[in-house]
C-alpha cells in the first residue's frame, strides 16, 4: 500500500522508506544499456534515479531517426525536421539513456542550423533536467556519451547538451533555467516514466505549466481560437504500475494538455498488412504525444496554480476583468466548456486509448 511521505521530515523521493529495486538492462536498445554492476552501484548511490526504467526501452525506436527506425509512428516524430533544431527538455533524466540515443541520432541529422537574433547559428540542443543530487549521475551519463562519440564529428557541428537541476514545482529553478537563455524556446519536453509517486503528481504538473507557456514557448497572439493546441510537444511515456494511482494524474493532466496515444507498425507495411497498434502495449507502456490547451493559457484570460492541490483540481476560467459579484461562487468548471469530463476509470483504461484509436481518420 502507497504511504505518502511525512511533510514534516527530511525526504529525498530518490530514496523512499525500503528501497528495493533491481538494475535492468536489455541488448541491442539504443546505446546499449549500462551493465548490471554499473547500474546497482548508480542505484546504491542515487536511488531511483540510479536505475534505468522500463519504459525507456519501448521509447527508443520513436526517438530515432526515420530512416534508421524498424517502426513507423502515427503521429510522427518531430525533432528531426531539417529545418527547425529542436531544443528539447527531459525531466527527471536520472541515467538518461533514451536521451543520449537520442543526441547521437540527432549527432548524425544533416539540418540547417537556425539562425537567432544576435546572428549565432542554434544546433540542435538537449536540456537534461533532475534534482540538484542527481546533477553529477547525469553529467557522468553524458561524459560517458560524449567519450563514446568523440570521433563521430567536429565539436562545432554536434548537437549541443546541457545538464540544470530542475526540481519539481519549484518556480525560482524555472526562472534560472530561464535567464540562462538556453531553454527558449522549448519545443519539446521528454517524459520517461515519471509518474509513480501520487504525493509528486502536483508538483510535477505545475513544472510541465511552467515549461509550455510564455516566456519558455512562443504562442500565437493574435488568433482567436480557444480550442486549438500550442507550446512545445510533449511525448509522455510511462510504465502502467498501479492504475489506481495513475488515473489520478491523468485526471489532472487532461483538462491542461491534449493527448494522443502514440500507434506504430513494422516500417513499410500497409494498414491491411499490418493495422496501427497502440505503442508499447505488449510490455504495459503506453505513449501519449500531449500538447497544452489554449484556453488554459495566464495570458489568454486562463488562470496559473501556485499550490498542488490547486493544480491537481484543474483549470477554472475566469472573467476578463478577473473580478466576481460579492458572494458569487468561482467557476469551476474546465477551461474550455468543450471538453467533457468523463469517469476517469473508464477514461485512463486501455479501453479508453482504444476508442481514442478506433475514432482516427485514416489517410
Amino acid at each position: 500500500m502507497y504511504h505518502p511521505p511525512d511533510p514534516h521530515a527530511e525526504y529525498d523521493p530518490n530514496h523512499p522508506p525500503a528501497l528495493d529495486i533491481q538494475a535492468i538492462a536489455r541488448e541491442g536498445d539504443g546505446q546499449g544499456a549500462l551493465d548490471a554492476y554499473d547500474q546497482e552501484q548508480s542505484i546504491a548511490l542515487y536511488g531511483i534515479a540510479g536505475r534505468v526504467w522500463d519504459a525507456t526501452f519501448p521509447i527508443i525506436p520513436y526517438l530515432t531517426r526515420p530512416s534508421e527506425s524498424p517502426l513507423e509512428f502515427s503521429p510522427g516524430c518531430t525533432m528531426f525536421d531539417p529545418d527547425a533544431p529542436p531544443i528539447i527538455l527531459e525531466l527527471g533524466s536520472g541515467q538518461s539513456h533514451a536521451s543520449l540515443h537520442l543526441l547521437t541520432q540527432l549527432d548524425g541529422t544533416r539540418r540547417a542550423d537556425r539562425v537567432i537574433p544576435d546572428g549565432t547559428r542554434q544546433r540542435p540542443r538537449v536540456i537534461l533536467t533532475d534534482l540538484e543530487n542527481v546533477v553529477p549521475l547525469v553529467q557522468t551519463s553524458v561524459d560517458r556519451w560524449r567519450a563514446g562519440t568523440a570521433s563521430m564529428r567536429e565539436q562545432s557541428e554536434r548537437p549541443e547538451v546541457d545538464v540544470v537541476a530542475l526540481p519539481w514545482g519549484d518556480a525560482l529553478a524555472a526562472e534560472r533555467l530561464l535567464a540562462s537563455g538556453r531553454a527558449c524556446p522549448v519545443s519539446h519536453i521528454l517524459m520517461i516514466d515519471l509518474i509513480y509517486f501520487p504525493h509528486l503528481y502536483g508538483r510535477l504538473l505545475r513544472t510541465l505549466l511552467h515549461l509550455t507557456q510564455p516566456p519558455f514557448c512562443t504562442i500565437d497572439a493574435q488568433s482567436t481560437s480557444r480550442d486549438d493546441n500550442v507550446g512545445p510537444e510533449i511525448i509522455l511515456c510511462y510504465k502502467t504500475r498501479s492504475l489506481e494511482f495513475e488515473q489520478t494524474f491523468f485526471h489532472a493532466f487532461e483538462p491542461w494538455f491534449h493527448m494522443r496515444p502514440l500507434l506504430s507498425r513494422a516500417r513499410g507495411q500497409s494498414t491491411a498488412e499490418q493495422p496501427w497498434r497502440i505503442h508499447g502495449r505488449d510490455e504495459d507502456v503506453v505513449v501519449y504525444i500531449c500538447r497544452r490547451r489554449r484556453g488554459t493559457m495566464e495570458n489568454v484570460s486562463g488562470w496559473t496554480p501556485r499550490t498542488d492541490e490547486e493544480v491537481m483540481r484543474g483549470p477554472r476560467m475566469r472573467r476578463s476583468s478577473g473580478a466576481r459579484k460579492v458572494g458569487e461562487e468561482e467557476e469551476e468548471e474546465g477551461p474550455e466548456q468543450l471538453v467533457e469530463r468523463v469517469d476517469a476509470t473508464v477514461e485512463r483504461t486501455w479501453g479508453w486509448a482504444e476508442a481514442q484509436l478506433g475514432a482516427i481518420e485514416w489517410e
